[in-house]
């Protein structure tokens, strides 16, 4: 859910400022790339630890010599240290560009609640050394996780990945989808300088890589990912807006081809591009233990059995018991990991909000009927009901306490208490007897809605005075015109104008959530708390805190360079991470890192040496560059891409088809 059209001002402004920039040759996408990362330009990665086993992964970038069914290879290192001395585990990788050269490993035969360090080497050069950690078993005393959701490169600078990278006391950092938006996301007037790239929307497998290897050169999504490991789900933005199993919203199966390809498109590199082991190719629902203090239970309410959604409020359907966002298999699979569970506390990571959001008191505002404002709002749990109401009995009637919900997407921060019915809709939001929301009783469970890294919230889709009284609305009494209640008096916090991330810290006797924010329009190492609120062990209701203090144990995190840093080369003038797609139809997208502020000529050389097009020389500025190139006129066949600047030329192998 992406448009926050709540006052009439509002709507005009996102109205006014909803026209996509038009397409440019090319866009200057970073302002620096770090060109002695060489070949592993994309860092390291680590995710979905278990007790004896972790994911690691790489990126290794092939130079101009190799060939397109070339096969790379190289060796990966584990060790405890992060001199990479004291070593446990080692092995060999091979990758090739049938999944654009990413490397992942299944590292087995590691001992519990550990953290150790690992590294990438390939002809002599070394990747940079990451850490990760084990998951501990029996009794834990306290977890930290880091909780993030919606980062659009085009909406400014991931200053919260950098804050979250320099924590040494995280057992793991929990996305809930959002982690790249498959088309230009920003508005005109929001896209931070520099921050611009390509203006295609990916649809095809090619595409779909151009823009997660943009988004895994940003030096700060880097340092995370170096860090900590991930534990990731999707949401719509990883393959289309307000998807759902069988399309999208945001869909053209006229123009953009069959969704079943799109999707399959989408799954693919999201699991070539991410630290996620691969059960399957399309489910990502699955469930991670921390000993006898977590159970983290990660949903697909996206892809993996989602009906479509009803936009309509006064549409029957939209109540229907059978209707699902989940589907009836990952349901079973959810109800019965509830069940099962013998945790002190369960964590849910779910893409969006689950709680009952009421909206339509706002209507008198924008000229329309509450109806009509609600039936916006509708790609949430709000709309699939008898789900939510299902999830919620199943939690009451067996007695399962300490459930916590943790979700994204709406770019917002909010805290709620959790029970089936909060007010009555159809009387003015008047109270109803089974929640008290002074006391939480009725309350089964809670939810901590994380906002954006930086996709834009309220105040940059209206203004900031408008996000404010709409934000101090939220959970207060309405004017008396319009019934004086409380429309959210589950709703214990709210901020829908800050971005950043929130850090959830369990113990056995309470959870927390900590709430910080980061400013987005430049590059800052700064970040404000802003608050904390938590849940008693068996209250099932939320009430303020005061701000986590650190672990005792914290990790020493691994260095800014690579070991044995390879120093006596000179770097190219320009380095070229990809071709996407290749082969190609119609167009092909180079994605390459100048050095310094060049003109660059483009050639396509036929497989006898023939020049067969040739592209007027463009400017290029420094930083990371995605050059959309057109085919049109070339025949079908095999080719070299030649790139030539005054400081010397490359070639790529290049096939049309």
């Amino acid at each position: 859910m992406k448009y926050y059209l709540f006052f009439a001002c509002a709507l005009l402004s996102y109205i006014g400022h909803s026209q996509l920039r038009q397409n440019h040759h090319a866009q200057q996408a970073a302002v620096a790339y770090n060109a002695t990362l060489k070949p592993f330009y994309h860092g390291v990665a680590s995710g979905d630890p278990l007790a004896n086993q972790v994911i690691i992964w790489t990126r290794l970038t092939p130079d101009s010599t190799h060939q397109m069914g070339d096969t790379l290879r190289g060796q990966w290192f584990v060790a405890l240290d992060t001199a990479m001395t004291q070593m446990v585990q080692q092995g060999g990788f091979t990758t090739d560009s049938s999944r654009d050269f990413t490397i992942k490993v299944d590292v087995t035969g590691l001992q519990p609640g550990s953290t150790y360090y690992y590294m990438f080497s390939h002809a002599g050069r070394n990747s940079l050394r990451g850490k990760t950690k084990t998951l501990p078993v029996g009794a834990v005393g306290r977890l930290k996780f880091a909780v993030a959701s919606c980062n659009n490169y085009e909406a400014g600078f991931f200053n919260a990945f950098k804050q979250i990278a320099q924590r040494n006391d995280l057992d793991a950092v929990l996305h809930l989808g959002d982690y790249i938006y498959e088309y230009p996301h920003g508005l005109v007037d929001d896209t931070v300088p520099g921050r611009a790239h390509q203006n295609f929307e990916s649809v095809s497998v090619g595409q779909y890589r151009a823009r997660y290897s943009l988004y895994r050169l940003d030096p700060d999504l880097q340092a995370v990912h170096q860090q900590h490991a991930f534990i990731n789900i999707w949401d719509d933005h990883e393959s289309a807006n307000q998807a759902w199993e069988n399309g999208a919203q945001g869909h053209n199966p006229g123009t953009e081809g069959p969704w079943a390809q799109r999707k399959t498109a989408a799954q693919k590199v999201f699991n070539e591009w991410l630290p996620i082991r691969e059960q399957s190719p399309t489910a990502i629902y699955r469930q991670f233990q921390w000993g006898n203090l977590v159970d983290l239970i990660m949903l697909d309410t996206r892809l993996q059995g989602r009906d479509q959604q009803i936009n309509d409020v006064t549409n029957p359907s939209l109540y229907d018991s059978a209707r699902t966002i989940l589907g009836n298999t990952q349901l079973s699979w959810f109800t019965n990991a509830l069940s099962q569970s013998n945790a002190r506390w369960r964590v849910i990571g779910n893409q969006v909000v689950f709680a009952p959001l009421q909206l339509g008191w706002s209507a008198f505002a924008v000229g329309q009927t509450p109806q009509q404002i609600e039936s916006q709002f509708l790609d949430i749990w709000d709309g699939y009901p008898a789900e939510r109401l299902r999830v919620l009995n199943h939690l009451e009637n067996n007695a399962i306490n300490n459930s916590i919900f943790v979700s994204g997407d709406f770019h917002c921060s909010f805290a709620f208490d959790l029970a089936d019915t909060v007010v009555d809709e159809q009387n003015d939001y008047a109270p109803v007897p089974n929640y008290n929301p002074q006391n939480g009783a009725g309350s089964v469970a809670v939810e901590f809605v994380v906002n954006s890294i930086t996709s834009p919230n309220f105040d940059e889709n209206s203004n900031l005075l408008q996000a404010t009284i709409f934000q101090n609305q939220l959970n207060a009494n309405l004017p008396a015109a319009l019934g004086g209640n409380n429309p959210n008096p589950h709703l214990k916090y709210a901020d829908v104008i800050q971005h950043g991330y929130f850090i959830l810290d369990v113990r056995p006797d309470s959870a927390k959530a900590n709430y910080y924010t980061t400013p987005i329009l430049n590059p800052s190492g700064n970040q404000n708390f802003k608050q904390a609120i938590k849940v008693l062990n068996g209250a099932n209701h939320l009430q303020g805190a005061v701000e986590s203090s650190p672990k005792a144990v914290q990790d020493v995190l691994a260095p800014a360079q690579p070991l044995n840093r390879w120093v006596g080369h000179k770097e190219r003038n320009f380095t070229v991470f990809g071709l996407y797609p290749n082969p190609a139809v119609d167009n092909v997208t180079v994605q390459l890192g100048n050095l310094k502020n060049q003109s660059v000529e483009v050639k396509l050389i036929s497989a006898n040496g023939q020049v067969v097009k040739t592209w007027p020389p463009v400017q290029m500025p420094q930083g990371l560059i995605d050059f959309s190139l057109s085919l049109e006129g070339a025949a079908p066949g095999y080719y070299q891409l030649q790139l030539s600047t005054t400081a010397g030329s490359q070639s790529l192998p290049l096939q049309k088809r």
